[in-house]
């Protein structure tokens, strides 16, 4: 199996419409007899001094595969679309060591990538051990030796691993560069969610769309959901066809987790697939809870209120206080009447 890795970085100026056309079209790539598996996204996590904000990781049969993918009059109409957006770009290829138990990852799942610079005269040999320290850390990695150094900026060795979730990452470290940095120059690691459409099929009736809608909103019952909603799509600014969307929210990534095992959420995903073309999921920690300024103290809402009976002091009969009800508060802590 061929391991094809492009990373991209969008100008700081380019409209959001654009970036994701750009994000489709690559995606839509997969119509391409020779393409095995594709996913292009945005990264949701870089560690490295370069600025990249997007990823492909592509898979073929053969390095002929591959260079048919790249010939392809498809592929090169999109990199004529979207090359004048680009403001860099380096790509890695790599043969890997094994054929990966799954080929095309799920839903929801996350990739990670990592790319080695090594220092100079490291011998075959001493490749060879970095790339057995690499398989080490998991199981289920392809890692290989990049075959196309023009555009690879000197990084010479590749691994991706797929994992269930962004829980999952979270478990493991970061301990090939501890073990190998003594011949490691430089070093770019990539996280990217792999993301599927949720689309419901062309010949359902309108009864079992309602009902799949009234289904899902009825997970709200459980007690780790914090907020849900599912509705059709509105508006669409896409090449895609997504028809459906489900937004909720959790406490923690314990609830989250919860919530997708529990029985009343499997009934209902059992009972729609079968009216479900495709789906997309996508999970993250918000940087901060919606409606609230990050990291504001107690302390700290307590001079908020202050301030507000001071701005005040010239009336009379100012109520102002922290709301304990939350559920429906849409976010709002504090409140005053006057």
């Amino acid at each position: 199996i061929i391991e094809h890795v492009v990373l991209f970085k969008v100008k700081d100026d380019v409209d959001s419409d654009k970036i994701d056309a750009m994000v489709n079209d690559l995606n839509s790539l997969a119509t391409i007899g020779q393409v095995l598996y594709i996913s292009a996204a945005p990264i949701h996590r870089l560690r490295s001094a370069s600025t990249f904000t997007h990823v492909l990781h592509s898979r073929y049969r053969s390095k002929e595969e591959l260079s048919a993918y790249v010939a392809h009059p498809d592929h090169l109409r999109v990199v004529q679309a979207t090359m004048p957006i680009w403001e860099d770009i380096m790509s890695v290829d790599w043969i890997a060591d094994h054929v990966p138990r799954v080929l095309k990852p799920p839903g929801g799942s996350v990739a990670k990538v990592a790319l080695l610079k090594l220092k100079e005269n490291v011998t075959d040999e001493t490749k060879k051990e970095i790339m057995e320290v690499v398989k080490e850390e998991y199981r289920e990695i392809s890692v290989g030796e990049n075959f196309s150094p023009a555009r690879a900026k000197g990084f010479s060795i590749g691994s991706v691993v797929y994992f269930k979730d962004l829980g999952e990452v979270e478990t493991h470290g970061e301990l090939v560069k501890e073990k190998v940095g003594g011949y490691v120059e430089d070093t770019i690691v990539v996280e990217f969610l792999r993301i599927v459409p949720f689309k419901v099929k062309d010949d359902v009736e309108s009864d079992k769309i309602n009902a799949m809608v009234n289904g899902l909103n009825s997970l709200a019952a459980i007690n780790q959901v914090f907020y849900l909603s599912a509705a059709p799509i509105h508006r669409l600014k896409s090449t895609s066809a997504f028809t459906h969307v489900f937004h909720s929210r959790y406490r923690s990534k314990e609830d989250l987790r919860a919530y997708a095992a529990h029985p009343d959420h499997l009934r209902v995903v059992e009972e729609n697939l079968p009216v479900w073309e495709d789906r997309m999921t996508v999970d993250w920690v918000p940087d901060q809870v919606p409606g609230e300024k990050e990291n504001v103290t107690e302390e700290a809402k307590k001079e908020i209120m202050e301030v507000v009976k001071e701005k005040s002091s010239g009336t009379d009969g100012i109520s102002v206080g922290e709301n304990f009800t939350p559920a429906r508060g849409k976010g709002f802590l504090i409140g005053s009447r006057l």
